[in-house]
């Protein structure tokens, strides 16, 4: 992991984030997700992430995501004890790496930056007014794709009536969450 921090990148914001993996040396950055479905992450649906990445560092010519898609492996014989399990996955991961592990390759001209930094400048907005107008803590992006995928996020009653977190926590939110630094 490679934390990043610069000041006035878009329109004056400081940005503060943490690439996967960063080598400037080969102008190549990467991004690691565990998933089931590796032919999700394209330019589209990657273009905030590793837009806001490669806005914060030009010398970046590459961007490289690996999927790896954990062995569909289940638990043997009841009580197989949990050392004999995570053997048998290690085991299969690396006798076939290549139908575990998916590599997409994008160039840094594959992505439209003016656009993107548009869309960042847009959010930046939108949260202002939320911020002028509304509860702070209702003063947030709402990004729509992520919404239902990979499971129904637990404050998606808020985004679809509009309520104030502590006013449905009770309702749809896991217990133990901490409604009071939602920000």
């Amino acid at each position: 992991e490679t934390e990043f921090t610069y000041k006035d990148i878009l329109y004056g914001l400081n940005i503060k984030g943490v690439i996967d993996y960063l080598k400037d040396d080969d102008y190549v950055l990467a991004e690691h997700k565990l998933t089931g479905h590796p032919d999700i992450y394209t330019t589209l649906s990657t273009r905030l992430q590793i837009g806001l990445y490669l806005l914060a560092s030009p010398q970046v010519q590459q961007a490289v995501i690996n999927c790896v898609t954990p062995p569909g492996l289940r638990r043997g014989k009841k009580g197989e004890p949990r050392r004999v399990f995570t053997e048998r996955i290690q085991k299969a991961f690396l006798a076939e790496p290549g139908r575990y592990i998916t590599r997409n390759t994008y160039a840094r001209q594959e992505y439209n930056l003016t656009e993107i930094a548009e869309t960042y400048r847009i959010i930046w907005q939108d949260i202002q007014d939320k911020l002028a107008t509304q509860k702070p803590r209702m003063a947030f992006w709402q990004e729509d794709s992520a919404c239902y995928f990979p499971s129904p996020c637990e404050f998606l009653p808020c985004c679809e009536t509009g309520a104030d977190p502590d006013e449905i926590v009770g309702v749809f939110c896991k217990k133990g969450v901490d409604t009071e630094n939602l920000g």
